[in-house]
């Protein structure tokens, strides 16, 4: 059986394995069906103690795909804080022995504040070469992988893992200042490092973590950020990721009140086919700002038409000769022009 032929149908498992997660109350039947397997059956027979990452990502879930995220310059992948949150739990997955370091604190709530971090996740780990088992570095065996004794080549192959990408929630507004910090998650020794570099517009600046830099943000919709890091191999590592960019519209001036009429009262017979109260007609009174006495819309009655508190026969304000009748108020608002 090809080793390809198992991953395929490994990956089943590893779902069919999360399923009681999902429905803690129901008794469920975690077996996998005829034809799939769980990782545990099919990489119980290696040993994977001496692997140095302590990270298999042939063993973890794909929550995301790691090679998306190999630092290759030319790459096209966009980090954003989302997907270095699935980059972390598909390496939080992945574990296999206690060299395993993934930083589970690493990545907070995005900030809000104009002051924000430039979190960097740089990882090493392994993966099972595709030829390992043609080039007879392990064998399959009752479809599980098994260790081939004797000197040979290691059946893993070293890989690396970034991304990085501003932690600010809202978008930029072109023009204004803002200052961000470095902070960095990472299983590499800082004596492989030879540094950090981050790139918001005007060229790479060397940075360290935990420091504070500023920046301007640039105009149009978007915002392009780059974070470099080398090793001490010579290796370089990319990571790109984007920020949304709104205008300045400036601060937003209040409505002058010179520019309005004073505000002007003026009572409007309604025409009610019958009168109210004996022969008195209902009446509304209304005060505008419009500078005439002509009913616009938009018209905001206050009350309503009827308003049985608006009618008390006890009050002498609601008696013309000394009957009542229904009084009600609006109020039209109007602008200049």
């Amino acid at each position: 059986m090809r080793l390809t032929a198992i991953f395929r149908n490994l990956l089943l498992g590893v779902f069919i394995l999360a399923a009681p997660a999902l429905c803690a109350q129901q008794t469920i039947d975690t077996s996998p069906p005829p034809g799939y397997y769980t990782p545990d059956w099919v990489f119980a027979n290696l040993n994977l103690s001496g692997l140095s990452t302590g990270l298999l990502q042939d063993h973890g879930t794909p929550f995301t795909r790691l090679s998306a995220f190999n630092g290759d310059p030319d790459s096209t992948t966009v980090s954003t804080p989302l997907r270095c949150r699935l980059v972390q739990a598909t390496l939080l997955s992945a574990t296999v022995n206690a060299n395993a370091q993934v930083d589970t604190a690493a990545l907070p709530a995005e900030s809000g504040s104009d002051t924000f971090d430039y979190q960097i996740l740089l990882y090493a780990y392994h993966k099972l070469k595709p030829d390992a088992v043609s080039q007879n570095l392990i064998s399959i065996t009752n479809n599980q992988l098994v260790d081939i004794s004797g000197p040979q080549d290691s059946p893993y192959k070293r890989e690396f893992a970034i991304a990085a990408a501003p932690w600010r929630k809202k978008a930029l507004t072109a023009g204004q200042v803002y200052a961000f910090s470095p902070t960095v998650a990472t299983n590499i020794p800082a004596q492989f490092v030879t540094g950090y570099e981050i790139n918001t517009g005007q060229g790479f600046t060397a940075v360290a973590p935990g420091s504070v830099y500023t920046f301007t943000a640039s105009s149009g919709s978007e915002m392009d950020f780059e974070a470099r890091v080398t090793l001490t191999n010579g290796k370089v590592l990319l990571s790109r990721s984007k920020m949304a960019v709104v205008p300045d519209i400036g601060p937003v001036s209040p409505i002058d009140p010179v520019d309005y009429c004073a505000a002007e009262e003026f009572t409007i017979d309604l025409g009610s086919t019958e009168p109210a109260w004996d022969d008195e007609t209902d009446r509304l009174f209304v005060q505008t700002s419009c500078c005439d006495d002509i009913i616009r819309r938009p018209l905001l009655i206050i009350g309503g038409f009827e308003t049985p508190t608006l009618f008390d026969p006890d009050i002498e304000d609601n008696k013309v000769d000394g009957h009542p009748f229904f009084i009600d108020n609006a109020l039209i608002l109007c602008s200049k022009g």
